[in-house]
């Protein structure tokens, strides 16, 4: 896509709610130098006249929490046991459900297997079978690019790829890259964790490469990156975010601070640098409780990008005053105007372009 291409006027899907799934996409997972065959032969087929794929993301999820606080009556365990594995993600059904893909960050491990844990301060593991916590919440890909991934190491890592791949849930990660495709049209995605050293940017190019050698015609970077609780994004974002359109991305989406940061755009490619923490069973009385979604809409025409639109909508991430109840609320009317304006005087996007009744926001950017 175009850089110069992106912002335009925010779509209706961002304005009226979607009673219906949009239409199927297709999903691909695999490491970017053995692409499934299905890609490969279908890399040059004809797209449609036009086509718009719409992706939402979120920032931090974790399916579980600390070991020692499983059989906690306030816990994400426990309390996924009382309400259901549809429970979690059911107050973000509208964007959720309505879209092409959603993408979120799965911060911890789905494993059976306790070993090898690592020694740190916060290790989070989850049942494999929560992956049905994904597709009843309508999320069809997650990053495991994250410093959570390894929690309980190269046993645990895999587990939880065996577990999603089972469940049919895409994910990206350093190795893994993710193709969403439809109508013929491709956007392609990767993922990086903190400071890329020499082998990661040269790994990140090879992967973008080989994405358009396949035909995409979009590329997001999903970064895992910056300090924890910072109002502001830090140089270590920045820097990655600049590599990444460097290379060619058309969005790039962070998290990883647990609180929402500011966005700005580079060479007109919008960089939204921390959508902060979503569905997070990793803490039990969180102390930020406001965060954000990113709604995009990438449209097509002619066989070639045509454009971007793209909309924020707050949320918080637990509808309980005291502790948290997991499960993240969509926010409108004057609760979604005050999180916006909360959120505005932190990171200094501006508050203006709000709409109460949707909760879309698009706040005017600028060069970092």
């Amino acid at each position: 896509m175009h850089r110069r291409m992106v912002a335009g006027l925010l779509l209706l899907l961002f304005l009226l709610p979607c009673a219906a799934r949009a239409d199927s996409a297709r999903i691909y997972s695999f490491p970017s130098d053995a692409p499934p065959q299905t890609l490969q032969d279908m890399s040059f087929a004809i797209p449609a006249e036009e086509a718009v794929i719409t992706m939402t993301f979120a920032g931090d999820c974790t399916l579980g929490g600390e070991p020692e606080r499983r059989n906690h009556s306030g816990g994400f365990v426990k309390t996924v046991a009382r309400e259901g594995f549809g429970y979690p993600f059911s107050g973000l059904a509208t964007l959720f459900g309505s879209d092409d893909a959603t993408l979120v960050n799965l911060e911890g491990v789905l494993s059976d297997s306790m070993a090898n844990r690592a020694d740190k301060q916060f290790t989070f593991i989850g049942d494999p079978a929560y992956t049905e916590i994904l597709t009843l919440g309508s999320v069809e890909c997650v990053t495991l690019a994250n410093n959570h991934t390894l929690d309980f190491g190269n046993r645990g890592y895999r587990d939880t790829q065996t577990a999603l791949s089972a469940a049919g849930v895409g994910y990206v990660s350093r190795e893994n890259v993710l193709v969403i495709e439809k109508d013929g049209y491709r956007i392609g995605v990767t993922a990086s964790a903190f400071t890329l050293d020499r082998a990661g940017k040269e790994r990140l190019a090879a992967q973008m490469d080989a994405l358009r050698t396949l035909g995409c015609h979009a590329l997001v970077h999903v970064m895992h990156a910056g300090l924890e609780y910072a109002d502001r994004h830090g140089s270590q974002q920045e820097e990655v975010a600049r590599l990444a359109v460097s290379l060619g991305a058309d969005l790039v989406v962070g998290h990883h601070p647990h609180v929402a940061q500011d966005a700005a755009l580079i060479e007109n490619t919008p960089v939204i640098y921390s959508l902060g923490n979503c569905c997070f069973g990793g803490n039990m009385n969180p102390s930020v409780r406001d965060g954000l979604l990113l709604r995009t809409a990438f449209r097509f025409a002619d066989g070639e990008a045509a454009g971007m639109d793209w909309a924020l909508h707050p949320i918080r991430i637990t509808g309980a005053e005291v502790g948290n109840d997991y499960c993240p609320v969509l926010l409108t009317g004057e609760a979604g105007q005050a999180a916006v304006d909360r959120l505005s005087r932190l990171t200094g996007m501006p508050a203006e372009n709000y709409t109460e009744e949707t909760g879309a926001w698009q706040p005017l950017l600028s060069m970092p």
